[in-house]
């Protein structure tokens, strides 16, 4: 079976198959219910599922990831917009699960609408914790995995992550589903815990419990049935992949260099404040992308600037004296925020999003970048703009930056008066432009995921024209030299923190290139640590100038494969 790899690794295990969860009626009402007696059962429920985050979150750790995702599921929980729904369901009679699961299906489908893969999959997490407390309601069982007799690969449709929170870690081996993205809050948590993963596995439903099994999730296969005269064969491979995984463990510690020497930064994309402990644990130089996205999302108010305050503070400490990068909200018409009441559009992508939506709302981001600005204090908090398209709205950014310093000086709260200011650089004419843009700014982030979309008109969402998107073709290398080489001469800082990053292909064109700050997902690190090891810079440059002027990207990919050392895999 063949699936989407997730979270690294490889086990040889029996297979345990996952229970689903119940699927509620929807539709059932009393004609003798009152609301108030439907609203005592839920809230009885939701005191119950909120005592049992708390004490899982006090065995785990107030201060760890795990403790932080409890955190997560608590404020879903007790969201008053979720409350609202339910209360309303509940005046129309319908019985406690269906108003419970009825509310959580408003929520989820107002995620699952949303363009942003990550947010759009949250949807998994409201289900989750309605479901919880829809089978405390019923005095039900949720469905368990805290107890497993030996070590095993759970496989199944789908996983909620609150079933993953509670399971019984140290005999999970490996995980397949049916169901799921690789930014499923699921997976999500699997990377986090470093379970060995794959998803949209079709299949992994059907298979038979407790037949042994092989999971490879860098080759996105699963095998099962395996006979007991080929587990030798397995094993080996199994023995092959721990050898590596050793070798890669001693990269932990070390700084990311090239084979000839040249030190590489190598930082990391952080989707939100649960996995801001990675970063150091693998040796990383910092935060090259902290997104505040998640901040805004599923409630009906903005956020305050204490709130927003806290938590760029508490990630400042954790980050300790390294970088942390954080960028201003990147949400458009493409997501139903709430609290934002963005409207709908049909081309989203093209439109209103990002510092667009701030230049025209700029009590929103004042209060963002006050935010930001306080917590500066506590570490190396840099700060960075999306989706800047002219010198015009960097001007105005600026303008309503120096505005929100004024307002803190004078009410005497301290800030970095020298905090780095950034912009991502993603949309062509920002690269045109940037001999203009860059003596305002201290340092460019190249986004190559927009910067691909955005130079061949082309969604990166839609099937239908993903054969445009490719970061090899030699339009986008040549606006990513013509950046590199930019930011060089007017003497900023430049990364890219797009898929690019940490591409073993990728990594060598743009060291090719000249790019020496890359950014990518912390469970790339040790393996991009690996690839630069081999790599030579001064021997990727030689190629560098041919790679610039070749007129697709299948002469691009030859042009650096020919560049690679034999052992770079």
């Amino acid at each position: 079976m063949k699936g989407t790899p997730v979270s690294p690794g490889q086990a040889l295990e029996k297979a345990h198959l996952l229970a689903q969860v119940h699927t509620f009626d929807l539709d059932k009402k009393s004609l003798s219910a009152d609301k108030n007696r439907i609203m005592e059962s839920i809230d009885r429920a939701v005191e119950q599922a909120v005592a049992r985050l708390r004490r899982s979150k006090e065995r785990a750790g107030a201060g760890s990831e795990l403790g932080e995702l409890f955190d997560v599921q608590e404020t879903m929980i007790l969201d008053p917009a979720f409350r609202e729904e339910m209360e309303k369901l509940a005046s129309q009679g319908y019985e406690p699960a269906a108003a419970i699961m009825r509310a959580s299906g408003t929520q989820e489908e107002m995620f699952r609408s949303l363009e942003d893969e990550y947010m759009s999959q949250r949807a998994d997490d409201v289900h989750d914790i309605a479901s919880r407390v829809a089978y405390l309601v019923l005095g039900m069982e949720y469905p368990d995995i805290s107890r497993l007799p030996e070590n095993c690969i759970l496989a199944g449709e789908d996983l909620m992550p609150s079933m993953l929170l509670y399971a019984d870690m140290e005999h999970v081996a490996g995980i397949v589903l049916e169901k799921g993205t690789k930014t499923s809050h699921v997976s999500i948590l699997a990377s986090s815990l470093e379970i060995p993963t794959l998803v949209g596995c079709v299949g992994a439903a059907s298979v038979e419990h407790g037949s042994l099994s092989y999971l490879d999730v860098e080759a996105g296969v699963f095998e099962t049935g395996i006979r007991m005269e080929e587990k030798s064969i397995y094993a080996e491979k199994i023995q092959k992949y721990k050898e590596l995984r050793k070798e890669l463990r001693g990269f932990t510690g070390k700084d990311a260099r090239t084979a000839d020497g040249e030190r590489i930064q190598l930082l990391a994309n952080v989707i939100d404040p649960v996995s801001l402990g990675r970063p150091a644990e693998y040796g990383m130089d910092g935060v090259g992308l902290f997104r505040t996205e998640f901040l805004y999302m599923n409630r009906g108010k903005l956020p305050t600037e204490d709130e927003q305050f806290a938590i760029y503070k508490k990630a400042a400490e954790k980050i300790g004296q390294n970088p942390l990068v954080i960028r201003t909200l990147d949400i458009g018409g493409d997501k139903d925020v709430r609290c934002l009441k963005l409207p709908k559009e049909e081309n989203p992508f093209m439109g209103f999003r990002a510092v667009r939506i701030c230049l025209k709302q700029p009590d929103l981001l004042n209060t963002q970048l006050r935010a930001i600005l306080r917590s500066s204090v506590y570490g190396d908090v840099r700060m960075m703009f999306p989706m800047v398209a002219t010198v015009g709205e960097l001007e105005a950014l600026l303008e309503i930056t120096s505005g929100a310093k004024k307002e803190l000086l004078s009410e005497g709260k301290a800030f970095n008066e020298k905090m780095k200011i950034g912009i991502m650089v993603e949309i062509p004419s920002a690269v045109i432009m940037l001999e203009h843009l860059a003596p305002l700014i201290d340092f460019v982030s190249i986004g190559s995921n927009d910067l691909i979309q955005y130079t061949y008109a082309a969604d990166r969402n839609n099937k239908n024209v993903e054969y445009l998107y490719n970061f090899m073709d030699p339009a986008v290398l040549w606006l990513i030299k013509k950046t590199i080489d930019s930011s060089r001469k007017a003497g900023i800082e430049c990364s890219l923190c797009g898929e690019m990053a940490g591409d073993p292909l990728g990594m060598a064109v743009l060291l090719a290139l000249g790019l020496r700050k890359f950014s990518v997902s912390t469970n790339l690190a040790l393996s991009c640590k690996r690839h630069l090891s081999i790599l030579s810079a001064a021997e990727c440059a030689k190629a560098g100038e041919k790679i610039a002027s070749a007129r697709d990207a299948e002469e691009t990919a030859g042009l650096v494969r020919a560049a690679l050392p034999g052992n770079y895999s």
